[in-house]
């Protein structure tokens, strides 16, 4: 009997900014319903998503320019 391999994917920041934030600009990035789609999937158990250690940082510096765009 063979067992399946578990689905493993990466969040990068360009993905985890789409989870966690729903702005006006929001509809003009691509891949929206994509990134939303692995979230529900890696809460639901059928996907493990890893992420570089770096995340956090990286998704403060996305936002940064879109912070100063809405002062």
């Amino acid at each position: 009997m063979r067992h399946a391999l578990p689905v493993i994917c990466m969040a990068d920041a360009g993905v985890a900014v789409k989870w966690l934030v729903a702005g006006s600009w929001a509809p003009r990035q691509g891949h929206v319903g994509s990134a939303l789609a692995m979230l529900q999937s890696t809460a639901q158990g059928s996907v493990c998503s890893l992420q570089p250690p770096h995340l956090v940082a990286s998704v403060a510096s996305a936002q940064a320019p879109e912070a100063r765009n809405s002062w």
